[in-house]
């Protein structure tokens, strides 16, 4: 069989673009995986920014973090007294602290969520984020420092949930939340004072 030069040009032709579009892919391949990183990195320091602090009973950790905004969020469904949003720099999820009045003080609540829900994550984001999540339950189990805590379940929604063996004060309920749209993959982590408590302020300086 002969081969024609032009042959020949068409097979290295077709032989560089198989091998410069399998490098572009590679580099797509390897700019998302580190980007996921990133995001699940962000996504779990929030998480546990927020448990140290309410579980604590300590303000939250903001080092690093900037004033953020969510868009198109759901409304809170109870009167909030203080209130601010915050993210790392560019960050795609961000922490909503409130504080709501009770008693003589205030319940604290710390949110983390997507920061646009017109953008929300994809199957394998959320996936990613709920296996972190369990991954960071499973090891307060085993240190047994912690509680599996029942929760109702909601239809079309993963839920799990954890709570402190020892309550942070008398009476002071304390619960860790994610809760994962299984239609819309949104997912989000709260923890919150549930029941039974009533401290001082954290955001205004002051007990409310």
């Amino acid at each position: 069989m002969v081969v024609t030069p032009l042959a020949r040009r068409l097979v290295l032709m077709l032989t560089s673009f198989a091998l410069v579009f399998a490098l572009i892919w590679a580099g797509m391949m390897t700019y998302a995986h580190g980007l996921e990183t990133r995001i699940a990195r962000d996504w779990m320091d929030l998480v546990e920014r927020c448990r140290t602090a309410i579980e604590a009973g300590i303000p939250l950790d903001t080092a690093g973090l900037e004033p953020a905004q969510i868009i198109s969020m759901p409304p809170s469904s109870r009167p909030t007294l203080h209130a601010r949003l915050l993210s790392h720099p560019g960050g795609r999820y961000v922490i909503e602290e409130e504080e709501f009045a009770a008693g003589d003080g205030v319940e604290r609540s710390c949110r983390v969520a997507i920061s646009d829900y017109r953008i929300g994550p994809t199957k394998r984001e959320a996936a990613v984020l709920y296996y972190d999540f369990l991954q960071l339950m499973t090891g307060l189990l085993i240190a047994e420092t912690h509680w599996q805590a029942a929760i109702l379940p909601i239809p079309q929604m993963a839920l799990r949930a954890f709570e402190p063996r020892a309550p942070k004060n008398e009476g002071c309920m304390v619960k860790s939340v994610v809760i994962v749209a299984l239609e819309t993959h949104d997912i989000e982590v709260t923890t919150a004072e549930i029941s039974g408590c009533s401290g001082p302020s954290m955001l205004s300086g002051t007990a409310a």
